[in-house]
């Protein structure tokens, strides 16, 4: 009790805690499972302990602002709102925006009551650690890969080192090496991100300073993956020295992050001078003119000023009046702690009572129903996993099945871009044509973009289209238009792949669903909004249910498919993903 006493701000926050953390694990096993997000806990770490060390060199005020309370709460309102929901729809993502709006709230509730540097650059710290929504940050993965393989191919071209550039592969004379595994470019990319952060709240650098040197950060990150790949790919090709993995990788990601480092805090010297602000002489009457150069020398030297600079002791000329608003006398930190605690605050034990109350909620409702669920998955994971070349996913016997392949991708966590395990059926039909049937799981917890992993490998995408899933076993479909994927039927993907060297082309045709048979659709609306609605909606965001089920068939021609090719090729897709569906929804209900 006395710790409590003395401490009176741990049991709003214990309250506030109980209401996210039992969803926020699961955001943090998933940005675990993620390479390029796991420097995370850097910025939690660095978050609490910037936040002590400020408040504890803080001074107590009382600066009480009627529109900031308003703020205050409007923003935690919504963020009950938002965890609401994300307990609803099953999204970590959600429940993290909804931590991090309520932080921004209880950050205006600091600033009334602690004067000290860095409030709003420790929150942004934890904005940093949210993904972008509608899968942004595998589209820039994908766009960094592209890019980092073209230089590495033109440097290596100059070099004179034979190889042949396909997507994101470099394929050396004895060795292919696929830039996702050689130089991950956002892994470095985000790591440089968070070290700029944590190092310009270190020196309490301006929002714009930062903002600056994190733009050179990413640039320059870039171009030190290109280099990396070229390491690697001369070190092969001169010495045969393996270093696309084990601690020879590690090392040189270490040394390649190390001199980013050092080029930024360069950076950070040159930009100290270029954004000081600029001294303006003092008048010795009392009376200023107003003009608009002393104007934009006041707008500049706000914007550019540190924080350090922004809340130290010179403060200038201040009226008595404005100063006892600050700082009253006699004002001391037990007053700002009952201020911060009080009822009519967001910090205070209304609001975080609230929030405990929702996190109990989700522990005695909302959480046997995802335990249930991550079950149910486990169950048709194991469905999926038995089928063999026995399995009746074949059609009838005009159908004959020339090879089956069962792989299991040990390397990778369950919702990579390539599957974690398949099963693929070669298949013939009465005319002659060969097709591969394909299952590819487990994905999620979003749309799988195909599209993505022919790029990466060298193909060329043409000739998109959606289909109808439902209408596939009547013959050729013309494409349909789907305007939102909350209320279109289901439907499947469908696309050529043009030449790479010594392959044909092909028709890809291939749609998904939950462990449960539901189909999943692509979100596509008229606007980002929709999207995004349909995202969160259609994708579960919990690692532990990442569980949809990928079907696709591939048939290759020369020159022009066959229309019966393409007939095969849907009737076959719309066979197998029944047929599968069907057997996972057939999982016995108990082990």
């Amino acid at each position: 009790m006395d710790f409590i006493k003395q401490r009176p701000w741990v049991v709003p926050l214990a309250a506030m805690l109980l209401g996210f953390l039992p969803i926020l694990l699961s955001f943090f096993r998933q940005q675990l499972a993620q390479p390029e997000y796991q420097a995370f806990p850097v910025m939690l770490v660095a978050a609490g302990i910037f936040l002590h060390l400020r408040m504890s060199n803080g001074q107590a005020v009382d600066r009480s602002n009627l529109w900031l309370q308003i703020a205050g709460w409007v923003l935690t309102l919504a963020a009950w709102g938002i965890l609401l929901a994300s307990f609803i729809v099953y999204s970590p993502w959600l429940a993290m925006v909804a931590f991090v709006l309520y932080c921004l709230a209880i950050s205006t509730v600091l600033w009334q009551y602690w004067r000290f540097d860095g409030v709003l650059r420790i929150w942004l710290l934890l904005a940093l650690l949210v993904p972008p929504p509608l899968d942004r940050d595998k589209m820039l993965i994908e766009r960094l890969q592209l890019f980092s393989s073209k230089v590495t191919s033109l440097m290596l071209d100059s070099i004179g080192v034979l190889h042949v550039s396909q997507g994101n592969t470099i394929t050396l004379s004895d060795r292919e090496l696929f830039v996702d595994e050689a130089c991950s470019g956002i892994v470095s990319l985000i790591s440089i991100v968070y070290w700029v952060a944590i190092y310009s709240l270190w020196q309490h650098r301006s929002l714009l300073h930062f903002g600056l040197l994190a733009g050179v950060g990413v640039a320059w990150t870039v171009l030190m993956n290109s280099l990396r790949l070229i390491v690697i790919a001369l070190a092969w090709a001169w010495y045969e020295v393996d270093l696309i993995k084990g601690w020879p990788h590690t090392v040189l990601g270490l040394v390649m992050f190390a001199i980013s480092v050092g080029v930024i805090y360069a950076v950070d010297r040159f930009l100290l001078a270029l954004l000081a602000p600029i001294n303006v002489p003092t008048e010795s009457n009392t009376k200023r003119r107003w003009s608009v150069g002393r104007a934009l020398v006041a707008g500049w030297n706000t914007l550019v000023a540190s924080g350090q600079a922004a809340n130290s002791g010179d403060e200038g000329p201040m009226s008595e009046s404005r100063r006892a608003t600050i700082a009253p006398d006699g004002w001391k930190p037990e007053h700002s702690i009952r201020g911060m605690l009080a009822p009519r605050s967001v910090f205070g034990y209304p609001a975080t009572g609230a929030f405990a109350a929702l996190g109990l909620a989700y522990l005695a409702f909302f959480l046997p129903s995802e335990v249930s669920q991550e079950a149910n998955i486990r169950r048709a994971l194991r469905q999926a996993l038995d089928m063999n070349a026995e399995t009746p996913i074949v059609p009838d016997s005009s159908w004959k099945l020339l090879k089956f392949s069962s792989d299991r991708r040990e390397e990778l966590f369950r919702w990579d871009n390539w599957g974690q395990y398949s099963r693929t059926f070669e298949l013939q039909d009465a005319d002659g044509f060969v097709y591969l049937l394909s299952c590819d799981f487990m994905f999620g917890p979003h749309w799988h973009d195909l599209r993505v992993c022919y790029r990466g490998t060298g193909w060329t995408i043409n000739d998109e289209k959606v289909l109808d899933f439902a209408k596939l076993k009547e013959g050729p479909q013309e494409p349909v238009v789907v305007e939102s994927s909350l209320s279109s039927p289901p439907v499947v993907e469908q696309f050529t792949i043009k030449r790479v060297p010594d392959v044909k082309d092909g028709l890809i045709t291939y749609g998904a669903f939950r462990s449960n048979g539901n189909w999943f659709n692509r979100p596509r609306g008229r606007g980002l909004w929709q999207d995004f609605i349909a995202h969160i909606v259609q994708g579960r965001d919990r690692a532990e249910q990442a569980d949809y089920f990928q079907v696709q068939v591939t048939v290759f021609y020369e020159g022009e498919i066959d229309p019966r090719q393409k007939r095969n090729s849907e009737w076959l897709l719309h066979h197998g993903a029944t047929w599968l569906q069907q057997h996972l929804s057939a999982a016995p209900a108990n082990d």
